[in-house]
């Protein structure tokens, strides 16, 4: 929190400097007051299916149910979930268009929906068919907090009985997964939006649409076979004597 606060704080003063208020920064020479603490959680198989199921039955509201399942199918950002409007999907077309504005990166964003993925917003539609969200607070219209997202999960910690774990987390899995599973790098990277720099950035304009789509819906697959297994991680010797 420190390292953020310090952040916005050399942004505003920047800021400042460009507009000629200021001859200098006073945040120059001041450093960052705490080290980065890289998270590496990721949720083994096992895990995910537990997540998943424990889900159900977590003393949270169905909306925010919903948005940890779709960020796990999706792997997008819990931010962007939480501001998503229903104009900003086509689910003929199975597409989801997330404005620049709501990107961290500042610019649109278009991310492939599986059939997992389509069956999830179905049914927030269903629980808010007149909200302009489509995953409004259960207090009125207006989106669920990122830090309502988290709290859920952090609230129901015990209910879930697996290692600690954030909705950050989800978005860290799903890449890991596909990862895993067999999908290029460089497509997961183009699924997370990251922020690219250097001079490909500015030569590739490429949509990698097709390379997404196909990713994101191996990995729908890949989750619904975790998720409706009836055993994990079977012995070897078991397997081979069937």
């Amino acid at each position: 929190s420190a390292n953020r606060t310090l952040r916005i704080i050399k942004k505003m003063f920047s800021f400042a400097v460009s507009r000629g208020i200021l001859n200098a920064s006073p945040c120059v020479e001041i450093e960052a007051p705490a080290k980065e603490n890289q998270r590496d959680r990721v949720l083994n198989e096992k895990e995910i299916k537990i997540f998943w199921t424990k889900l159900d039955e977590a003393n949270m509201a169905e909306g925010t149910r919903l948005a940890l399942k779709f960020q796990l199918v999706v792997a997008q950002r819990k931010g962007e979930i939480a501001l998503a409007q229903p104009q900003e999907f086509d689910l003929k077309k199975g597409w989801w268009v997330i404005p620049a504005e709501k990107c961290k990166n500042g610019m649109s964003h278009r991310v492939p929906l599986a059939k997992l993925a389509v069956s999830l917003i179905k049914k927030a539609k269903e629980l808010s068919p007149n909200s302009s969200l489509l995953f409004p607070s259960p207090r009125g219209e207006k989106p669920i907090t990122t830090r309502s997202i988290s709290r859920a999960i952090s609230n129901n910690r015990e209910a879930f009985g697996i290692p600690d774990f954030t909705p950050h987390d989800l978005r860290r899995t799903a890449s890991s997964m596909m990862t895993s599973i067999g999908v290029k790098r460089e497509i997961v990277g183009k699924i997370l939006n990251h922020i690219e720099s250097g001079a490909t950035k500015i030569y590739d304009r490429y949509s990698y649409d097709k390379e997404k789509r196909n990713a994101l819906e191996i990995w729908a697959n890949h989750l619904e076979k975790i998720i409706t297994k009836k055993k994990l991680f079977k012995g070897l010797s078991a397997t081979s004597n069937q």
